[in-house]
């Protein structure tokens, strides 16, 4: 094949510049150069391919439907794929099968096409334009047509300006975190350096400014964003701290327990503040934990110790109580059972079951003893039911003395002293009259005593010596006053005078009342 033939055939080639003109039979298998499909598919169309390509022809950056997948390496990789498979599409789909073919290097191996930004030249070197107007070599064609080759090295440029603009979209989204910006930038800044592709390189230049400047923005964001999360966090965590430690001192153990429980989980749960204030809060609600276990083990150690205690006493309790229990000495058992009893609720409790079953042994000697007394005592009754009759008759008798006077007193006195005698020799009523029936008596009985108190009041020779002593100073007062009043000459000591004598009246009165009441 002549170099026009293998140029229309689309096969790659590779020229070897120290290679001799030697037939091909000699040539080595490196110089030798297999199709593939895509170099297989050139037809005469192809020749229109070498056309240089327009700026329009050049695919659009593709957008990125979510962040989530803005994010994610094999989304741009995706992205970058879609972009190359957009510019192979432009070329014919013809499959063919061509043997490989060698080139004499003496001829031309490609043919020079320049597009915007670049161009190929006759040895397959690929040159960049540089913004300043310079070349910058690229690398080399080592397969496919001059189109292609272009197309290749401007594929990588479309490649990386669409992840440059996909990375700095993400950033002005917010979607994106300052660091991703880091890969990209790293590589624009190496593709100014020595270029790798066929594009417009301004724009990169254009592009790494816009992704400082945004990385910049984001990182500031991200960083209020961090803080403002850090003091919510904090705030969250200082109130679990006050929480926790208002619970250190709780006696209410079950509920501070459980409570407790549910702060450690939403400490767990809240997000982080800074390293040394959440290591000052954590140190605090360790503090406050700890302190409400450690009261919590003293207490329920103190508790058991005086359940034990308990479990003593009140098994001793229960021992004199079943002591008692065959007693029919009723009124001194009974006070002793109260005494009991009263030993019994100053102890301390026992664990519930065995404080259950404690209490039904003690009260089990009590009933035993109650219900014997209470079938004495109904016995008893029956017995005492034929002193009820006479016992109110004698009642009756001492309420019918009543009222007391001078006149009387000395009988009525007499007379109840007797039915007092009558009372005692007929023995006891039945319990549930004796208050009834006695209260009559002792109503006959004060009244006496109250009078014959008052009568002595009154007809105490000292007492009514004395009261008639102060009525006689009162009338001396008296009279001294109205002398005075006579002689004083001066209106205004009149005025105090008579003042003073109204007053003296008032006491003399008094006096005289009080003197009255006694007799002579």
């Amino acid at each position: 094949l002549t170099d026009a033939q293998a140029a229309t055939a689309g096969v790659g080639v590779v020229v070897d510049e120290n290679a001799s003109a030697a037939p091909a039979a000699q040539e080595s298998p490196s110089s030798l150069v297999e199709t593939t499909a895509s170099d297989a598919e050139a037809t005469p169309a192809v020749a229109a391919e070498t056309a240089p390509l327009a700026a329009e022809e050049i695919p659009a950056p593709l957008a990125v439907e979510t962040p989530a997948e803005a994010e994610a390496t094999p989304a741009v990789a995706t992205e970058s794929a879609q972009a190359a498979a957009s510019i192979e599409a432009k070329i014919p789909a013809q499959v063919a099968t061509v043997e490989p073919v060698i080139i004499d290097e003496s001829k031309p191996a490609v043919t020079e096409a320049t597009v915007p930004h670049g161009r190929i030249d006759s040895h397959g070197n690929v040159f960049v334009t540089r913004p300043d107007g310079t070349e910058a070599k690229v690398g080399q064609h080592l397969a496919g047509t001059p189109a292609q080759a272009l197309e290749f090295f401007q594929s990588k440029y479309v490649d990386l300006k669409l992840r440059a603009d996909n990375t700095l979209r993400r950033l002005r989204d917010k979607a994106a975190k300052p660091s991703d910006a880091g890969v990209v930038l790293k590589e624009l800044k190496a593709c100014l350096d020595q270029p790798t592709c066929v594009g417009d390189l301004s724009v990169f230049a254009t592009l790494v400014e816009s992704l400082d400047a945004a990385a910049a923005v984001r990182a500031e964001e991200v960083k209020a964003s961090r803080d403002a999360a850090q003091a919510e966090a904090l705030k969250l965590r200082m109130e679990i701290v006050l929480q926790a430690e208002s619970l250190a001192d709780s006696t209410e153990w079950k509920k501070a327990t459980e409570r407790l429980k549910e702060l450690l989980d939403e400490w767990k749960r809240a997000g982080h503040a800074s390293r040394d204030a959440e290591q000052e809060l954590w140190i605090r609600f360790s503090a406050a934990r700890k302190g409400f276990d450690k009261r919590r083990k003293i207490h329920f150690a103190e508790r058991d110790a005086e359940r034990e205690t308990a479990l003593l006493v009140k098994n001793a309790l229960i021992k004199e109580a079943e002591a008692l229990s065959g007693s029919t000495d009723w009124a001194t058992t009974a006070r002793e059972y109260t005494a009991l009893m009263n030993r019994w609720k100053a102890a301390p409790r026992a664990r519930t079951g065995e404080e259950n079953s404690l209490w039904t042994r003690f009260r089990a000697a009590q009933d035993t003893f109650f219900k014997a007394r209470s079938l004495a005592l109904d016995a008893r009754d029956e017995e005492y039911k034929g002193n009820l009759g006479a016992k109110e008759a004698l009642a009756d008798e001492a309420v019918a003395l009543l009222p007391i006077t001078d006149q009387n007193f000395n009988k009525v006195k007499a007379t109840l002293r007797t039915i007092q005698d009558k009372w005692e020799k007929l023995g006891h009523v039945p319990r549930n009259d004796k208050e009834r029936v006695e209260g009559k008596l002792h109503t006959a009985e004060e009244a006496v005593r109250n009078f014959e108190r008052d009568k002595w009041r009154r007809t105490n020779p000292e007492a009514r010596d004395r009261a008639t002593g102060v009525v006689e100073q009162f009338r001396t007062a008296l009279a001294k006053i109205d002398a005075e009043i006579d002689a004083a000459k001066d209106a205004g000591k009149k005025s105090d005078l008579s003042k003073r004598r109204a007053t003296t009246v008032l006491l003399l009165e008094a006096a005289e009342n009080a003197a009255a009441e006694y007799v002579s």
